[in-house]
């Protein structure tokens, strides 16, 4: 499990696998001991910051594997779902999009569809494996300059910018959101023991990808074309067994 504290900008907002605890001032209500203890002095009273920086102190994290850690901050601007899913009877998790200010004009306009979907998706999959989403919350992040379609950290995933929602989103880029989120079934709860088993998690959640926008309630418009869009991507790869498959 993790707990992180974070120094940044007030102007930044911060996201990471667990929702903020506190956030307060540098420095402010916390003894000399506790600052000394994590090394804090140099960062509060060294840092180059543009203004006074805040403290942000997160919940401590389930317990899950290292890379799955997140942390990102910038000047995002932040959408919530509102209240969060009931799921199974319970509760689910709040769900939140951060972008960037350019993105925020295109975002805007599709928000709600967009929560819908994933929302859509959730219920599905927790439905499906009769195992409700795990987490406390879901953080949708947008970043710029993130060499991948998306990376499935838990609680607070992290996509291209490029991936953004907008009015004239691709198949691809629905399919690429769909598949970081079925890792937090496959993936994130169980996770293989090492990297030579990685292909198992990767080529499971590119089937659920399609099997979502397929199956979930709500994504009917984008069911046309899920499976051929599957089987084009995939089939060179299947092809060449000495170069790509491995028998189960």
């Amino acid at each position: 499990t993790y707990t992180l504290i974070c120094f940044a900008p007030a102007e930044w907002a911060i996201n990471s696998n667990e929702f903020e605890e506190t956030v307060t001032r540098v420095g402010e209500g916390y003894s000399e001991a506790f600052l000394t203890k994590y090394s804090m002095h140099k960062v509060i009273f060294e840092g180059n910051y543009p203004s006074q920086p805040l403290m942000h102190i997160f919940k401590r994290s389930a317990k899950f594997s290292p890379y799955l850690f997140a942390l990102t901050a910038g000047d995002f601007v932040k959408y919530e779902a509102g209240p969060p899913l009931m799921l199974q009877g319970k509760p689910g998790p709040y769900i939140r999009v951060s972008i960037r200010p350019e993105y925020e004009k295109s975002f805007t306009a599709t928000q709600e569809q967009f929560f819908k979907i994933i929302g859509s998706a959730i219920t599905f999959m927790g439905e499906l494996c009769d195992f409700p989403y795990p987490f406390s919350k879901l953080d949708l992040c947008f970043v710029p300059d993130f060499r991948y379609g998306g990376m499935e950290n838990v609680g607070c995933i992290i996509f291209s910018e490029s991936m953004c929602y907008s009015s004239t989103t691709s198949l691809h880029t629905l399919y690429v959101i769909l598949h970081e989120l079925s890792h937090h079934w496959f993936g994130d709860i169980v996770t293989m023991k090492w990297w030579n088993n990685l292909w198992l998690n990767e080529g499971f959640a590119t089937f659920m990808g399609h099997y979502i926008l397929v199956k979930a309630k709500g994504l009917e418009v984008f069911q046309a074309g899920s499976w051929e869009k599957f089987y084009s991507m995939k089939q060179g790869l299947y092809h060449r067994e000495n170069q790509a498959t491995h028998s189960i």
